[in-house]
């Protein structure tokens, strides 16, 4: 009598297929312990945070604290303590941004050489943004 063995990659799900095609919305926030969401303004720092609990994130805790004349490092110790407070080790940190707080510019490139495109890119930069050159970031 000889032994068959079965093959089981026919009772795992496919993509697409059964009761779940597999996708995830939350993506890596879904297997996270605990994800830290902070949303920086001009005014305002919101901090909160929340697990993966049966497939659906739930935000657990959510503080909001006026930050119009902090430094940074007053900004750092409140993100430390909320942490400390609240026993958490973030293992995900989603960062928010309001649009008010950034400019956003797509520059045509013709070029691929390195130092052509620093040098388009740097005269875009300087045209285009109402700051100095030194407080200008560019990625």
């Amino acid at each position: 009598m000889q032994r068959v063995k079965k093959d089981k990659s026919k009772d795992l799900p496919r993509e697409g297929a059964g009761k779940g095609s597999g996708f995830n919305p939350l993506g890596k926030l879904s297997t996270a312990p605990v994800t830290l969401a902070v949303s920086l303004g001009a005014e305002y720092l919101k901090i909160g945070h929340g697990r993966n609990v049966q497939g659906k994130f739930c935000v657990e805790n959510l503080v909001v604290e006026k930050i119009e004349n902090k430094t940074d490092d007053e900004i750092d110790q409140i993100l430390f303590t909320y942490c400390q407070t609240r026993k958490i080790k973030p293992a995900l940190v989603l960062y928010l941004l309001p649009s008010k707080q950034f400019i956003f510019k797509n520059v045509d490139i013709p070029s691929t050489e390195k130092e052509e495109v620093s040098k388009i890119i740097d005269l875009q930069a300087g045209r285009f943004t109402p700051y100095m050159r030194e407080e200008i970031v560019i990625d």
